[in-house]
């Protein structure tokens, strides 16, 4: 079932973000009905409320700020990551050509494969079982290429170019571990859990402080609750870059590039949108 949500970014989009804009406009009028049970015979609401009204804003403006500013840094983190793994591979597959024959081949071999694994991994990232299962496949032609390197390494022919070869596959090796860990990088849920709630506050003591006019003003009812609904989705979706509608697949193309100078077949030519 979290499958086929997946594979439907846009439609989980229209849900998320409509349940939010009408749990939003939902407290508005809860806090118009409330606040006019407290108003006087005056027709006012109770006043000197203002300074809790303040600060119940400025937590949400806070929250709002530093989630959004997160999720977009670890966003563009995420982007480099690819360019390092980028340059990672493409380092260590340049120096394969200090290794004589048959370890050379052997290697290249492993390195196409290696990265069409991983490629097609992240390229199908919205089908959760094959991406895990690509990624563990790519994973272990990584270990692969490690035990090779280091046989080739240990070899006669191989000694002298051992400090140039094994940092770089070392590298490769590591950024690879980096870029799983970015994947599991988020905030803590119960940040999210207190956004929303505090979203609902301030919706709803907008609404008391609507509560004195008579006629409810649509326009601004509906576009702040849409607006708030908008941000807190995008700063869900900067959280996961291969599952919603922001994405970082355009930043594969590095990596693309990288194995079309490989040569040989398999070459993905397409991900994910």
């Amino acid at each position: 079932m979290i499958d086929v949500l997946f594979r439907q970014p846009l439609l989980v989009a229209l849900v998320i973000f409509g349940a939010l804009t009408a749990s939003f406009i939902g407290m508005t009028l809860l806090g118009m009905r409330i606040g006019r049970g407290f108003q006087g015979e005056d027709g006012k609401t109770v006043m000197g409320t203002g300074a809790i009204d303040g600060a119940v804003f400025a937590l949400f403006g806070l929250l709002i700020a530093f989630t959004f500013y997160g999720a977009a840094e670890r966003f563009q983190v995420r982007k480099l990551f690819i360019l390092e793994e980028a340059k990672a591979i493409s380092t260590a597959w340049s120096r394969l050509d200090l290794l004589p024959e048959p370890d050379r081949a052997r290697l290249r071999e492993l390195f196409r494969d290696y990265l069409d694994r991983r490629l097609t991994a992240y390229g199908k990232s919205r089908d959760l079982s094959t991406f895990q299962r690509h990624l563990a496949g790519a994973e272990e032609v990584g270990q692969e290429i490690l035990t090779t390197s280091a046989a080739a390494c240990r070899a006669e022919s191989g000694q002298p170019f051992a400090e140039v070869i094994m940092p770089a596959v070392n590298a490769m090796s590591d950024i690879a571990l980096t870029r799983k860990a970015a994947i599991r990088a988020h905030p803590p849920a119960a940040i999210y859990g207190l956004l929303f709630g505090v979203s609902l506050a301030a919706t709803f003591l907008i609404g008391l402080a609507m509560s004195p006019s008579k006629r409810k003003s649509w326009i601004h009812i509906a576009g702040f609750s849409a607006l708030v609904a908008a941000t807190l989705y995008v700063t869900a979706d900067l959280e996961m870059p291969r599952m919603g509608l922001i994405r970082v697949a355009k930043a594969d193309a590095l990596l693309r590039e990288v194995r079309a100078s490989m040569g040989s077949v398999n070459v993905p030519t397409r991900l994910e949108p």
